[in-house]
This record gives C-alpha cells, structure tokens and sequence, in this order.
C-alpha cells in the first residue's frame, strides 16, 4: 500500500486553517443570513412584542401569551383527559 495516499487522508488541519474556512462558508451564507436577520427583526417588530413584553398589544395578543397557552393547553388537556 502507497504511504502517501495514507498520510493524505490524515492531514492535520491548524485551528487558523479552520477558522478560515468557517469564515468562508459564513461569507457565502451572508445573504441568506442577512434575510433571516431582517425577516425575524420585521417579524419581532410586528408581533408587537419588541419591548419584551405584551403591554402594547391588543387583547388577542395577551391572551397568547406565555402564561395564557399554558392555560389553554393545561385546560385542554383536563377536558380531554376521559
């Protein structure tokens, strides 16, 4: 058997090397990372939610809260226990 092929398979790849070719594959992601970036900013900014809280939203909304789909979701769950 050809040592050569064998110690091709095995190179050792430095840290520098590594985060070179991260920064490679983020820099060809950049696109559609920057759309996901945008479309979860738009879509955070319309939910009425930006400030953490649901104080600005329409009664629907803080119906929908954490604590409300728990209590839908633990008297549903009651409900169709039987």
């Amino acid at each position: 058997m050809n040592s050569d092929i064998k110690d091709d398979l095995h190179v050792r790849l430095s840290p520098y090397d590594a985060v070179v070719e991260v920064a490679k594959v983020l820099w060809h992601l950049r696109s559609i990372l920057a759309m996901m970036v945008v479309l979860f900013c738009f879509f955070r900014s319309s939910s009425g939610c930006a400030a953490g809280s649901s104080a600005g939203a329409g009664p629907a909304k803080r119906t929908l809260d954490a604590r409300g789909v728990t209590k839908l979701v633990r008297g549903w769950l009651r409900q169709n226990a039987a």
